[in-house]
């Protein structure tokens, strides 16, 4: 029985990381021309747009979900049919409301956040273009959730890559069509939607706008792709199978029950975060257009940056930085995602199986996010150089310095989110409440000291994500353990993992540093990855930590 719960656990795992993986592929690609489209300072539009849109993100993909495929897992594991569709009649509904309720939050935030908080105005057309997507993305989270109650994470992996497709595809062709014509109507008029442009530099600072909500238009349309998507599969995979008479009452009621907890826990990790990078956004204000141009002078030299944009452009930095540092944890999310269904079934049928579970996702999650961590460490430049290199070189200069430091906050993320994964799975959303509380003080309070001092600027934000999710994660194992008085060796899931990388980082720099150096910067950068890769892999089968046989596991089907 544990062999297959594994198994089932791993197999739905792997499909997901995979996904994952691709979509993280897909992203790196559309991210190499929209930035030549939109600019460092477009970027700072869309990541404006994205910090309003994910605590609402978070609720309609995040507490419903994990309370929809628990309660699913639940009854399954009892052999609750009826209860178990019941759920699924009734989640559609819920989640049409949640998602109509996401949209119009963020069309009423969307003039007063990019006013009063984001000092960047502008990127309001950004913001309301991408409101829809929160109704498409819950309505279609009803029936991916639904799946996974049944370890079934085809729709949830499908539905991704499609949103990623249509997100690059549409994206891209919207940016190059509307900076296109904004461009040539500049060229013939010397005007910008009606205003006269004085410079190259004034025209393209109003076209970053329009052109970046543009490519905000491919996001939601692939939202809408993914819930047409989910919807076929779940009504021909899942077919209603009992007339809706003969279905128990009250599923509606029971989930928003169980959701409600979720709700609440997701809300304050949501504001959590959503105050993180607001706060970065204001202590960029904080330090003031001047110190900010003599910080961040060398990449503001090789582009066309207007005065009153220096702040955006400088978050649209910090936010290049976050789409490799959020690599590592939205690839181990995919552990946390399947252990949701594994944990809640196990712990209802109170089996033995429970514990080796537990530390068994704690484990591969601890190599997964320390890898990670290593390897951005050690390529930062070649990462950015790799995807940055020749359509936009400040980028590469004004982030790989910043990239490094934020590689350490890889495993704490990592680490924390799959934690919270499981508390939320044995039904104990409500503990959360202190500890994202206090994550999010001790986050936003390091941010306001470090950030405005020049010394440190956006390094104090790194220091902030790492200590913050360091001690959620603390937290939120200390509260398993005495919760669930599980117990696991510290040694086989944190111990060896992190000492294998740090070898394996340290073999890499010494070899690179004798052999490679006399390369193109290309090789060196794939040699030194192989090696890293091959080091690792070698290390962790010496230490016996990486099993082959979860290996087979996780590729049966």
């Amino acid at each position: 029985m544990e062999r297959t719960t594994k198994q089932k656990y791993l197999s739905a795992a792997g499909l997901l990381l995979v996904a994952t993986a691709a979509v993280k592929v897909i992203g790196a690609v559309y991210k190499i021309p929209l930035t030549g489209l939109i600019g460092g300072t477009g970027r700072g539009y869309f990541s404006t747009a994205y910090t309003l849109f994910m605590p609402v993100h978070a609720i309609t993909l995040g507490a419903f979900p994990v309370a929809l495929s628990g309660l699913v897992s639940k009854y399954r594991a009892t052999g609750d049919s009826a209860r178990v569709a019941a759920l699924q009649r009734s989640a559609c509904g819920l989640f049409f409301w949640v998602g109509l309720a996401g949209m119009a939050l963020m069309v009423l935030l969307a003039g007063p956040y990019t006013r009063l908080v984001a000092g960047a105005p502008n990127a309001v057309y950004t913001v309301l273009i991408l409101a829809p997507t929160a109704l498409f993305s819950a309505m279609a989270a009803a029936h991916r959730a639904f799946a996974e109650g049944h370890l079934n994470m085809v729709p949830t992996s499908v539905c991704q890559v499609l949103e990623a497709l249509f997100k690059m595809v549409f994206g891209l062709l919207f940016a190059k069509l509307s900076m296109g014509r904004l461009y040539q109507i500049y060229l013939d008029t010397g005007m910008v939607l009606g205003n006269r442009a004085e410079s190259e530099t004034a025209a393209l600072s109003m076209m970053y706008p329009i052109t970046a909500a543009c490519a905000m238009l491919g996001v939601t349309l692939g939202a809408l792709a993914a819930w047409v998507y989910a919807a076929l599969y779940d009504r021909f995979r899942y077919p209603h199978r009992l007339p809706r008479q003969q279905l128990p009452g009250g599923a509606t009621r029971e989930l928003v029950r169980f959701a409600l907890p979720l709700v609440v826990a997701t809300v304050i990790q949501s504001l959590s975060g959503f105050a993180d990078t607001a706060s970065v956004q204001m202590c960029l204000g904080l330090c003031g257009t001047a110190q900010l141009q003599q910080i961040f002078a060398v990449p503001l030299s090789l582009t066309k940056v207007a005065e009153k944009d220096v702040v955006t452009y400088v978050y649209g930095l910090y936010s290049t930085v976050q789409d490799f540092a959020h690599l590592v944890p939205s690839l181990t999310m995919a552990l946390g995602v399947a252990a949701v269904p594994a944990l809640s079934g196990a712990y209802q049928d109170q089996s033995a199986r429970f514990g080796s579970l537990y530390a068994g996702i704690l484990k591969y999650t601890v190599i997964l996010g320390a890898a990670g961590s290593g390897g951005l460490a050690l390529f930062s430049y070649e990462l950015l150089s790799l995807f940055y290199g020749t359509s936009s070189p400040d980028l590469v200069l004004g982030c790989h310095q910043l990239l490094f430091w934020f590689a350490f906050t890889a495993l704490p993320a990592a680490l924390s989110s799959t934690c919270v994964f499981a508390l939320q799975a044995l039904g104990y959303a409500k503990r959360l409440l202190l500890p994202f509380s206090l994550t999010a003080v001790l986050r936003v309070g390091l941010n306001f000291l470090l950030i405005p001092n020049g010394r440190f600027h956006l390094y104090g934000s790194a220091v902030a994500t790492a200590v913050s999710f360091l001690f959620l994660s603390v937290y939120c194992l200390v509260l398993m353990r005495r919760i669930t008085k599980v117990k696991f060796s510290r040694t086989e899931v944190f111990a060896k993992p992190v000492l294998a990388v740090i070898f394996s980082c340290l073999t890499v720099k010494g070899v690179a540093g004798v052999f490679f150096t006399q390369l193109q910067n290309i090789w060196n950068f794939v040699l030194s990855a192989v090696l890293f890769s091959a080091v690792l892999t070698i290390l962790l089968l010496l230490f016996g930590t990486l099993s082959t046989k979860d290996l087979h596991f996780a590729g049966e089907r």
